[in-house]
């Protein structure tokens, strides 16, 4: 694909998590000499990836976003702004945040630099964000006077609390790696370098693939917590009860517990450990 949007699906290396197995699906913003900034071309090429990714439900089951170089994304090209803020409300084909919204695979963000902006909300629409220590987070959307439309004045305060949000938003406080982990923007810890943190995201995906067993369960998997998000804590728990319940009285039961279960090495080592520990409580009784 030409344009600012680059696609690969890297093979897993031999031995190693490092790399997918044309199932993982690598996403960069690239355009190194404006720090990855985007304009309606490639934000229609973003959205368009995502969309087409999130259907191919025989093969992708999982994307990593991230940005060429050191940086995320700078956030809309300023020179080609008044092409991107003229856009149809209803332009979903062109708005990448939509489709990510609505993406029915997973989505891992690294961010490896600044992400401003367009940058910020593309990046608050992952499902789970690595940094590195050059991570930067900037919202300048009071200083130019705009309203932002894609998530910031929504998602930011629900992650990071209501007076963080104000600080990065109306006080124009950078948010660094280390501080979108401590409060919760950003997950794991702060990797030292781009590399570091694109290896651990392959790893995440790939964990994910093989504990899921399918795209529809690992779609549930976040729709039910998406979905409990927007609603109010009762609401939520209602909810999750109403629609646990509905399941398993569609599900064959015996089946479903009596087929074996394969447990990790180390799963089956801290069983084995808890029986020994439980005998000798009761020993002691």
């Amino acid at each position: 694909m030409g344009g600012r949007i680059r696609v690969s699906t890297p093979k897993r290396k031999k031995g190693g998590e490092e790399g997918g197995g044309g199932d993982i699906c690598v996403v960069t913003v690239s355009d190194a000499a404006t720090k990855n900034s985007l304009d309606r071309t490639s934000l229609r090429e973003l959205a368009g990836t995502v969309a087409r990714e999130s259907t191919r439900s025989s093969v992708t089951k999982c994307i990593v976003l991230t940005g060429e170089g050191d940086a995320f994304s700078s956030g809309i090209d300023l020179k080609r702004a008044p092409e991107v803020f003229g856009m149809d409300e209803f332009d979903y084909e062109s708005d990448p945040v939509y489709q990510m919204e609505k993406c029915e695979i997973p989505i891992i963000c690294v961010v490896p630099g600044v992400a401003i902006n367009a940058g910020f909300e593309i990046a608050l629409a992952a499902d789970v964000i690595l940094v590195t220590r050059n991570a930067r987070f900037i919202d300048t959307h009071m200083e130019l006077g705009l309203l932002p439309s894609w998530g910031l004045s929504s998602k930011l305060s629900r992650a990071i609390g209501i007076n963080n949000a104000k600080l990065v938003s109306a006080f124009r406080e950078t948010l660094s790696g280390e501080e979108a982990v401590r409060l919760g923007l950003a997950q794991k810890k702060v990797f030292d370098g781009k590399q570091e943190a694109m290896e651990e995201a392959m790893k995440l995906a790939r964990r994910m693939i093989e504990k899921s067993r399918s795209k529809e369960r690992a779609r549930v998997a976040l729709e039910v917590i998406d979905k409990g998000f927007e609603k109010t804590y009762g609401d939520a728990r209602m909810s999750e009860r109403k629609n646990a319940f509905a399941q398993y009285r569609s599900l064959p039961l015996e089946d479903t517990f009596s087929r074996p279960r394969r447990r990790e090495r180390g799963e089956r080592e801290n069983v084995v450990a808890a029986a020994a520990e439980e005998e000798e409580i009761r020993s002691k009784l």
